[in-house]
């Protein structure tokens, strides 16, 4: 039966003893949707690794919709953000939840999340399934020593995750998105040139954004990636990613699946929110 596992590894943490002083990690094995996937934390984060192990099913579910996690998955929970910055080596990124690589993620405690009470386990369950999609994306693109190298723009990277995840009703509309290019003056979106003078731009440039505008670009990245399935269907992401594990940098990859290169998609996707083009469906 499906979910079967996690079902009797929530009994058994339910009955695990209390922590011993200076108690070392524990780790606990969940298997479901032919993922697998071991969760590590320190004593002090026992119930996080529960209420994690418990919605971890659904979130494996959401995560392998274009790509198969093949091989194991390694969820280290950190007890801060400031142990989560530390393991991912990134600094200044207080929205920041977790850090996903080939074969690990790691993972904020969810105790320590910065919200109005618990983060309950709907929001767990996102945030999981948006990490473990970027897991699934780099196995199914690259090796285990090549996926860092495949030039994956932010857009469909953290896009195709955003959507796995469904984390559409946290990003903003496109009328704010369209607003952005809107304030960049006449010409720009039917260019495809994106910002001009160093300013940005949340589809093809979105670094000098990053930090002070994350939610654009995350929105950015997560209608881009919409706009990209509702146009072309998940069998030319799984085409992507097939290209890529060819051996092809996504530019490569993304034109011979598609069949155009990924300038020629930004500038349509980019003319499609300037001239608020969602109006006229």
């Amino acid at each position: 039966m499906r979910g079967a596992p996690a079902l009797l590894l929530l009994a058994a943490l339910a009955c695990a003893p209390r922590p011993r002083p200076g108690e070392g990690p524990r780790e606990e094995l969940v298997r479901s949707e032919g993922a697998t996937v071991r969760v590590v934390y320190a004593p002090a984060d026992a119930e996080a690794a529960l209420q994690i192990s418990q919605v971890l099913p659904g979130a494996l579910a959401r995560a392998q919709r274009w790509a198969r996690l093949a091989a194991p998955v390694t969820i280290q929970v950190q007890p801060d953000h400031d142990a989560l910055e530390a393991a991912a080596n990134q600094e200044g990124f207080p929205w920041m939840r977790g850090w996903a690589r080939y074969a690990s993620v790691d993972l904020q405690s969810p105790a320590t999340w910065q919200l109005v009470g618990s983060p309950d386990d709907a929001y767990v369950g996102e945030v999981l399934a948006h990490e473990l999609t970027h897991c699934a994306m780099y196995q199914a693109s690259a090796s285990e020593w090549s996926w860092a190298y495949k030039g994956i723009p932010l857009w469909f990277r953290e896009g195709m995750a955003s959507v796995a995840a469904g984390q559409g009703h946290r990003r903003d509309g496109l009328e704010r998105i369209a607003r952005f290019y809107d304030q960049l003056g006449p010409g720009v979106a039917a260019s495809g040139r994106g910002a001009e003078g160093g300013r940005g731009d949340p589809l093809s440039d979105p670094e000098p954004l990053y930090r002070r505008e994350d939610k654009l670009v995350y929105s950015t990245a997560h209608h881009a990636f919409e706009f990209f399935v509702e146009r072309y269907g998940d069998a030319k992401v799984r085409a992507v990613l097939a290209e890529m594990s060819a051996g092809h940098r996504f530019e490569g990859a993304f034109e011979r699946a598609v069949g155009i290169p990924p300038r020629a998609f930004e500038a349509d996707f980019r003319r499609y929110v300037a001239w608020r083009g969602w109006k006229r469906r």
